[in-house]
């Protein structure tokens, strides 16, 4: 269970500690959750097939606090250690089992209600892994930027602009990133940069990493990723209809589909850096 002090005691995890081989999987060998505080943002990745989706919950480290205080109080209740939004449905496993039907989606109609009450906006970004795989230079993928590390970085972005819209942008943002996907040791890398250069490029001010069960805020995340998915595939499901925002609540999410546009940005960008490492490598050469 949550002690409540996230946001508080968020520090600088070194980003050699993370090897990607030891790393356990929450969706089956290709997940990953993230969060961001700074508000506090809190990432869950999922999807299906070769869609890949991370999501953000955002929240004040305020209000994070009061969602992890009540969403725990709420488990406690229904005898339910944690809310895996994949094991909603599944009658005769996973962390509802023995909870009836008609109590689970009582339990989750009382935790959605606390999202819309405390998080600020949830951001969702959809990637196409084939696509990406195939269009990305291999030297890239594996030097720079996986489709995870990609969608981790364009949801930092995206929730960058949104706040920046919000005239919030000058506030540090503190992420917190859960266990679980292959990438996460390029995904921290990579928010390390953006930590070293927060003046030039997003003003990340700490990262750290932890468990999507320990973290109601990374449950949250969680439960935006899996309505994300539903609304991509079908428009169907109980988490998916619920997760929406209602009619005047200030809760908003924001979507972005990682076209081939992005894509080819991401491309070009790679190729002028090869091509200045490249030409510095020739004038050592000469000299």
């Amino acid at each position: 269970m949550s002690t409540f002090t996230i946001g508080k005691n968020i520090v600088d995890t070194p980003t050699h500690k993370w090897d990607d081989d030891f790393l356990p999987s929450w969706w089956g060998g290709n997940s990953a959750l993230t969060a961001l505080h700074m508000i506090e943002l809190c990432v869950d990745e999922g999807g299906s097939g070769s869609t890949l989706i991370v999501s953000a919950q955002v929240f004040s480290r305020k209000n994070a606090e009061k969602l992890c205080k009540r969403w725990d109080e709420e488990l406690r209740k229904y005898g339910v250690k944690h809310f895996h939004s994949k094991d909603y449905t599944n009658i005769r496993g996973g962390v509802f089992r023995g909870l009836a039907k008609s109590k689970r989606k009582e339990l989750f109609a009382r935790l959605v209600m606390l999202v819309h009450k405390f998080a600020h906006f949830g951001v969702t970004i959809a990637v196409d892994t084939d696509f990406y795989d195939r269009e990305v230079p291999a030297d890239c993928k594996s030097q720079w930027t996986s489709a995870y590390t990609f969608a981790v970085s364009m949801a930092l972005g995206l929730a960058y602009v949104a706040l920046t819209r919000e005239k919030r942008s000058s506030e540090g943002i503190n992420i917190l990133v859960a266990k679980g996907h292959r990438n996460l040791a390029q995904a921290t890398q990579r928010l390390e940069e953006f930590r070293l250069h927060n003046k030039v490029v997003v003003p990340v001010k700490t990262w750290s990493c932890g468990e999507m069960s320990d973290h109601p805020t990374l449950q949250a995340a969680d439960v935006l990723a899996y309505a994300s998915w539903q609304w991509i595939s079908n428009r169907y499901g109980d988490i998916f209809h619920a997760i929406r925002p209602r009619s005047g609540s200030r809760y908003r999410v924001h979507f972005l589909q990682c076209d081939s546009e992005l894509i080819d940005q991401l491309k070009h960008g790679w190729n002028e850096t090869i091509e200045k490492k490249n030409a510095w490598g020739r004038r050592l050469q000469k000299s």
